[in-house]
């Protein structure tokens, strides 16, 4: 049977109206479901990887501003920027690049119903925060202290900050822009394809408007496919997007789609923050159940860790160790914090071919320098800061242009990168075939793991039935009401201790990790002396021998004098200090700080979990054992799950936007980097108090949730409802084995 075959045998099966009617099993199976595609998908995807006249995909991911925009400008724009750079997920579109004979882009809109969800979750988000001001508001009028204008004002402000990170924050955003720009969807029918004269003007002028930040239709752009007569992409289709983030659903799910379809994947990360939990997300969504298997990693914006530290001999050797340096994270990828192994959401045998390759460290900005090397004057500020500090730390780019050229190109890494693409070409049929193994292989596991969890359901339900008669189960009962308030102190007593040592350990954990990244911050690697030599002019008074000349106060004849102009070289020493280094060195503290709070707050949660189902279970066995009672232990577990379901999505979240003050670049003299090193020293330490007390308010909510949930109440309920489903079973005990016995060997044959 092939895997078109199976799935659509799946289905039917779902479909069975026996299936249909057992509501709870039918809930089960569905749940379990995720991961399989649906046969219409499945046909098309494969029918797709078997075309070999189609173009080779090509997506290139990675998280607002890792340097997506600035690599594909270099890949195929000759280092001009065409792409935007510096997006944000409410104005970036979903970007298809192929070749075309004629410069032209067709736009793709939002439809009514895409807005119509918008505007639904604008209105959830203007909900929450109308309740969230009225709170503040409430708070600030019992402090007493200000007229009614400041109140409204300190309330307004207050509320914004804190649904800054709502869920629906960027719908509110879209839905305000689509509001304001005044623009109807029939208004956008004449605007689907557009067409210039130069690849310049596309970008810059006819498409401003529906992907620029201030575009008129930028609201209701969806996707653009851009076509340009590049040789070089003849036969390929790149996909350029800014992350999966979406706050557009539409969107998000086409832009999913098409990036699961590619060929090969360029995951792009910036090398001062190299792979983030963000970037764990979309790697693992991306290729979950594609069978993508050609995967590169490129750290980008790499010249701005040339110094301190990763500093070696020359550029070449700086390259290959900063490479293997990053190279060697991806062998602890799936390890916790103490070094055990833990899920990150990523199939291990993507995991496996992410390690195979080395990372690519690349920098854009050496492209251009390459490129406008015999003309400078051609750099941009930041190219001639970015070359004045390699030239300051690498004395071979004082040799002849060609060498220093081609060590610029190899600081870029395009020609690698082009390379990488050309090879692939090549072997496209290849990677196509094992495309369409990889994902048969991939589907093929994923349903024998659902065919196990059902049959082990199916069997279960048999067992119950054949092990239970109806008068015990009617005892069972009985003893359950008269003992269901002994039932409820024992559960809670286990049940409190498990939460406060959740508490205890949550608290200690946030706590260490917190401290641990903050103390990392050593601005010493960015502190530097450097020396100035400057040409001083000074006079000296020199004799003159040409003539004699009498003097008023001698009263005699002396010699002759003149000044004399001369110039000498003095050396002066002073202080610097690299603002880029330690502005990089504290958004990448921000980086790990936030993933590593958030990774405790997911370990605890799952060990919470674990926890919960190991002393609640011992505490429901011993209660059993004391009443004689033989209760499902599925209705406690389905009690916890509960309990897990209500935990609220306590995330720690971490402005990555520095204030004005730190957020410098470029080297800074004496008092003004120590300036510079003392404000981000004390950024730092207010961020420390502002995470302690946010840490305890979290912890303290969390707590609050668990404690208002009644388990044994719950647990009560499940019972009642399992153990009434079970007797109506039994009532009809010969009806209900063959009900199930079938449907486990129905199963079985999936």
């Amino acid at each position: 049977m092939n895997i078109v075959e199976r799935i659509s045998k799946i289905e039917s099966f779902l479909n069975n109206p026996i299936i249909q009617n057992s509501d709870e099993f039918l809930a089960y199976a569905l749940a379990n479901k995720k991961g399989i595609k649906e046969k219409i998908e499945l046909e098309n995807d494969l029918k797709d990887m078997e075309d070999q006249s189609r173009l080779l995909r090509v997506g290139i991911i990675g998280r607002v501003k890792a340097g997506k925009s600035s690599l594909l400008n270099a890949l195929l724009f000759d280092g001009e920027n065409i792409l935007p750079k510096a997006a944000t997920p409410m104005t970036a579109a979903l970007t298809i690049i192929e070749y075309g004979e004629k410069i032209q882009a067709e736009v793709d809109f939002f439809t009514q119903k895409d807005i119509d969800n918008i505007e639904s979750e604008a209105k959830k988000y203007l909900k929450a925060f109308d309740q969230l001001k009225e709170s503040k508001r409430d708070e600030l009028r019992k402090q007493g202290k200000l007229a009614t204008i400041q109140l409204e004002e300190r309330a307004e402000k207050a509320a914004k900050r804190e649904m800054k990170d709502h869920p629906y924050s960027a719908s509110y955003d879209q839905y305000q822009r689509i509001k304001e720009s005044q623009v109807s969807l029939s208004e956008l029918k004449k605007f689907n394809n557009l067409e210039a004269e130069t690849i310049e003007d596309l970008f810059n002028s006819k498409l401003a408007e529906f992907v620029g930040s201030n575009g008129r239709y930028m609201p209701f752009t969806k996707s653009v496919k851009i076509y340009i007569p590049n040789e070089k992409i003849k036969d390929l289709e790149i996909i350029d997007t800014p992350g999966l983030n979406d706050p557009v659903k539409s969107r998000e799910e086409r832009t999913e789609q098409l990036l699961s379809k590619c060929d090969v994947v360029f995951i792009v990360s910036p090398a001062g923050q190299f792979l983030s939990r963000e970037d764990f997300q979309l790697i693992s969504r991306v290729t979950g159940q594609a069978g993508i298997r050609e995967i590169h990693l490129i750290a980008s914006q790499s010249d701005m860790q040339f110094y301190g530290s990763e500093k070696r001999e020359s550029i070449s050797l700086t390259i290959d160790n900063l490479s293997k340096k990053l190279t060697g994270t991806l062998k602890n990828l799936n390890k916790d914090q103490n070094g055990k192994e833990e899920s990150i959401g990523i199939n291990e045998t993507i995991l496996n071919d992410l390690k195979k390759n080395n990372v690519i460290c690349s920098s854009s900005i050496a492209f251009n320098l390459a490129k406008h090397l015999e003309n400078p004057k051609k750099y941009d500020e930041n190219e001639k800061f970015v070359w004045d500090n390699l030239k300051s730390h690498y004395s071979e780019l004082d040799k002849n242009t060609d060498v220093v050229k081609e060590t610029l190109l190899e600081l870029s890494a395009i020609p690698k990168i082009e390379k990488i693409i050309k090879d692939v070409t090549v072997k496209k049929e290849d990677i196509l075939c094992q495309r369409i193994n990889d994902l048969i292989s991939a589907q093929n596991n994923t349903i024998e793991e659902y065919i196990q969890k059902l049959s082990d359901y199916t069997q279960n339900k048999i067992n119950e039935i054949n092990n239970s008669n109806i008068n015990e189960l009617n005892n069972q009962v009985e003893r359950l009401i008269d003992a269901s308030e002994n039932l409820s102190i024992e559960m809670n007593e286990k049940y409190n201790d498990v939460i406060w040592n959740y508490k205890r350990e949550l608290d200690k954990d946030l706590n260490k990790y917190l401290d641990y990244h903050l103390s990392e911050f050593s601005p010493d690697d960015a502190r530097d002396t450097k020396s100035e030599t400057k040409t001083e002019y000074y006079d000296v008074k020199v004799k003159t021998f040409a003539r004699k000349v009498w003097s008023v106060v001698t009263f005699g004849w002396g010699d002759d004098y003149t000044y004399e102009t001369r110039s000498r070289d003095v050396t002066t020493q002073y202080r610097v200090v690299y603002a880029n280094q330690i502005r990089d060195s504290i958004q990448r503290i921000l980086n790990d700080l936030g993933e590593s709070l958030n990774k405790v707050i997911n370990n605890k949660r799952n060990a919470l979990e674990k926890e919960l189902r190991k002393e609640m279970e011992v505490a429901f066995n011993e209660f059993c054992q004391k009443y004689q009672l033989k209760l499902p232990k599925k209705s406690l577990l389905n009690a916890i799950d509960v309990v897990i379901k209500n935990l609220p999505d306590e995330k720690i979240k971490l402005d990555k936007n520095l204030p004005s003050e730190i957020d410098k670049g470029g080297v800074l003299r004496e008092s003004e980097g120590d300036r510079f090193i003392t404000e981000s020293r004390n950024y730092l330490m207010n961020l420390k108090r502002n995470k302690e007390k946010e840490i305890d308010s979290k912890i303290e909510n969390t707590i609050s949730v668990l404690k208002n949930v009644e388990l044994s109440k719950d647990l009560v309920s499940h019972l009642n409802k399992d153990i009434t489903n079970l007797v109506r079973d039994i009532e009809n005990k010969e009806e209900s084995l063959r009900k199930w016995s079938n449907l486990n060997q129905e199963i079985k044959g999936l």
